[in-house]
């Protein structure tokens, strides 16, 4: 059901999107199938994103990072599994595009280095989308406003590791969650 999900999220129906991983989410609980809440909340994160609602974005990301940064008792092992890391960059991207949203142009750098270099770390890319999406969003910053600033913080994102990098996000997620208005944000 997520992957469907996610692939109407690309098409660009956010709400349907979100229906579907909603009952990942909750097939998956139910279950006992664990290993699958993060990359689940990750996903409900994306649609919430996508929809303009970044504080409620901001808490299933956290959310998300603290499961795999913490490896909620339960990964073991298996929480050094490419796909938790990848799932963790996924969040930090996505924080990182309501930072972009927001005018934080440091944090979004950060954020955004941060997950660039967990997926180039495991060798992974993301969808030709997803780098799309992500471009439209930091592109003000990379090329006009503060590039040199962001590419700094870019650049100091890339050296968090995996686990800083999660703690960061989940940090700026709580300011995000703490400060923001109901409102929605055109994010990417």
């Amino acid at each position: 059901m997520q992957r469907l999900g996610r692939i109407l999220l690309h098409r660009g129906d956010a709400a349907g999107a979100e229906t579907l991983i909603a009952e990942a989410l909750r097939v998956a609980t139910i279950t006992n199938a664990e290993w699958t809440l993060p990359s689940n909340l990750e996903a409900l994160g994306a649609c919430a994103l996508a929809r303009g609602d970044g504080r409620r974005a901001a808490a299933l990301l956290a959310e998300c990072l603290t499961m795999i940064r913490d490896g909620w008792g339960i990964f073991g092992p298996v929480r050094s599994y490419s796909f938790f890391w990848f799932t963790a960059a996924g969040c930090l991207e996505s924080l990182g595009m309501i930072a972009a949203g927001i005018g934080e142009d440091e944090p979004a750098g950060r954020l955004c280095g941060a997950a660039d270099a967990l997926r180039e770390r495991r060798g992974e890319r993301s969808s030709a989308l997803q780098e799309a999406r992500l471009e439209r969003a930091i592109s003000p910053m990379r090329n006009g406003r503060g590039g040199v600033a962001f590419t700094t913080a870019w650049a100091a994102g890339r050296a968090l590791s995996p686990e800083a990098a999660c703690d960061e996000g989940r940090a700026f997620a709580a300011g995000v969650i703490a400060a923001a208005p109901r409102r929605r944000t055109k994010f990417g």
